[in-house]
């Protein structure tokens, strides 16, 4: 119930100390630059109450590790999570409803992680990253589904690869570069996706 629901204040270290205890929190202001790795190791309930967490990891770092269940969403209008690198990496469960902004993969889905989109605005501007990637790196079934959102990239919106399940179930999708809205495959295939076209759109 409500009375579980915890504030997070706009400093760092207030929400280092939250996702460090677990449960469920709102945050009550942005936290900006935040530049070490925040890791989630236990199970986590986060609304972005309008604001926004801002990333700015090292090269080829994610925000977020999420290695327990992790849940991020957003009841305000504004706000999201920004990264300069990746947004978030999940190798546990993962449910997301607020916006993202990255220049690499808003979501990575790795090994056996469980990512289910339910909607919100995603973005990124790398040219060689998908913005939300499924991938088993060789070690495990990771499982993506998505039910709703909006999906822009240069380089590809979805990626499923390398023993990667999943569905796409809604979501407008838009790829302005050359590349593809949605991919399956992988050099070592094992991918099983169903997707239902008539709830997506796609440019």
């Amino acid at each position: 119930g409500t009375e579980d629901i915890k504030i997070v204040s706009a400093a760092e270290y207030d929400l280092r100390q939250a996702i460090a205890d677990g449960g469920s929190y709102t945050l009550t202001g942005d936290v900006l630059n935040i530049s070490e790795l925040i890791k989630v190791e236990k199970d986590l309930v986060l609304d972005l109450n309008g604001y926004t967490l801002a990333f700015t990891p090292q090269s080829g770092y994610p925000g977020i590790k999420n290695t327990a269940t992790l849940e991020i969403k957003n009841s305000g209008n504004t706000g999201g999570i920004t990264s300069t690198q990746a947004g978030i990496q999940n190798n546990g469960k993962l449910i997301v409803n607020c916006d993202i902004t990255s220049v690499e993969n808003a979501i990575n889905n790795v090994y056996d992680g469980e990512t289910t989109i339910n909607g919100g605005s995603f973005k990124n501007t790398s040219d060689e990253h998908a913005l939300i990637n499924s991938n088993n790196y060789e070690n495990g079934t990771p499982v993506l589904t998505i039910n709703g959102g909006t999906f822009e990239s240069v380089f590809t919106n979805v990626s499923y690869n390398n023993y990667s399940t999943g569905a796409v179930n809604g979501g407008t999708f838009t790829c302005t570069g050359g590349w593809h809205n949605i991919y399956v495959g992988g050099e070592n295939g094992g991918c099983n996706v169903t997707y239902d076209a008539s709830k997506c759109s796609f440019t």
